[in-house]
């Protein structure tokens, strides 16, 4: 259980958390902008600076299949959104909130990583900087304040995210990957 009882959150708590949420899901949807219209350059100056086991997975993933890819989040991003902010009454709510919050601040932190491996910006790092770090921190800090997010899961949730980023990435990207060429065959 949580620390807080759920139906006892003011309106105006409630409120701070559905701005936030909204705030976030359109933070996202421009980071993920930055990061289409940014990606391609980037990797056409940088594929030969990746780490050598790197370098043929990069190659493989097909400007049209990250294109898709980031239409399929941005897509995902406003309903999930919405249905977050209709269903703040329920603490599987907030951990998932929590959680995305947290996986979205440690890839902003991995944009950062890659401006200082490659010395130059890297795809979705404004937004990433400018909206992702500050509003994820907003997020978890305002669950935190609330009772609705503990101490254990602010050390359990980087972690997850850490382990959990490359996976999903890659079943995105491969899910995208498939749709591409389902259509090329239906040709």
């Amino acid at each position: 259980m949580i620390a807080k009882d759920l139906q006892s959150l003011s309106d105006p708590q409630q409120r701070k958390i559905k701005s936030l949420l909204w705030i976030f899901a359109f933070s996202l949807i421009l980071h993920n902008l930055e990061e289409l219209i940014t990606l391609v350059g980037f990797l056409n100056r940088h594929l030969v600076d990746f780490p050598a086991f790197f370098q043929p997975i990069a190659a493989l993933i097909q400007p049209a299949q990250y294109t898709l890819a980031i239409w399929m989040l941005n897509v995902l991003t406003l309903p999930l959104a919405w249905l977050a902010a209709r269903r703040l009454q329920f603490e599987r709510t907030h951990q998932w909130i929590s959680l995305f919050a947290v996986f979205m601040a440690i890839n902003a932190l991995s944009h950062l990583s890659q401006c200082l491996l490659f010395s130059s910006l890297a795809p979705g790092a404004v937004t990433a900087v400018l909206l992702i770090l500050p509003i994820s921190a907003l997020l978890v800090r305002a669950e935190f304040q609330l009772g609705l997010l503990k101490k254990k899961q602010l050390i359990l949730y980087p972690l997850l995210a850490i382990l959990a980023m490359p996976l999903i990435v890659g079943l995105i990207l491969g899910f995208s990957g498939w749709i591409i060429s389902l259509a090329n065959s239906l040709k």
